[in-house]
């Protein structure tokens, strides 16, 4: 696992990613990370999400709009928020597709974590946050957190005790991976990681390793 020297945090100010912010503070705190707070401008998807409800266009925007001076005022504020928990932070407005400008980012700065919500705005403010949290995890180049928010879940979001750590494995190169990442993060919390296997009920065939049996599976584990 890369050092966690960086955590990337991509929001849209829903729920979800203010809740996703927490993590990242929480975080960053513990490994003395730096924190940078990155949202996408995407003008293109705005305006069409829009036109239904705009009808012609109009002169000028509506007061909800998420203009750039909006967005840079919005990110000022949740780095305020990282800053009064001693957490070094930077603030950033990227253009395009978000998962595209997310991953862009990641492969720019090298971090240690992506963190993000899994569930965006809806309407006039939606910025793509949601719809992208599975291409984000498909293809960006360091590991990533998705933090979920409950829909009506209007509590101030806290850092967990993290205590447990449930990793499911397939005994492939991403699941050793996925291993890896977590021992920095169980030993710096002190917290039990759990190892899980699916067997399924029948017995499957590998291509490669021919018959999987559980005895075989739980060596594995091991």
């Amino acid at each position: 696992m890369r050092d966690l020297k960086t955590i990337v945090l991509g929001t849209d100010f829903s729920h979800s990613a203010n809740k996703a912010l927490t993590y990242a503070i929480g975080f960053a705190k513990q490994f003395g990370a730096r924190l940078v707070i990155v949202v996408v401008y995407d003008m293109v998807h705005l305006m069409i999400e829009m036109l239904p409800e705009m009808g012609p266009v109009p002169d000028e925007f509506p007061s909800n709009f998420p203009t750039r001076e909006k967005l840079k005022n919005a990110l000022d504020k949740l780095a305020a928020q990282a800053k009064a928990e001693g957490v070094s932070t930077e603030t950033r407005i990227e253009d395009g597709r978000a998962y595209v400008s997310l991953i862009r980012v990641a492969r720019d700065l090298k971090p240690g974590m992506l963190v993000m919500g899994t569930r965006g705005l809806t309407g006039l403010d939606h910025l793509l946050i949601g719809s992208t949290a599975e291409q984000v995890v498909r293809m960006a180049p360091c590991p990533v957190l998705t933090v979920r928010a409950a829909d009506r879940d209007d509590s101030t979001p806290e850092f967990p005790n993290i205590q447990h750590i449930v990793v499911p494995v397939d005994f492939s190169i991403f699941a050793q991976e996925a291993v890896e990442c977590v021992v920095p993060i169980a030993e710096r919390f002190n917290a039990e990681v759990c190892l899980v296997h699916v067997l399924e009920q029948y017995v499957y065939v590998s291509a490669l390793h021919g018959f999987t049996t559980r005895s075989a599976a739980d060596e594995n584990v091991r």
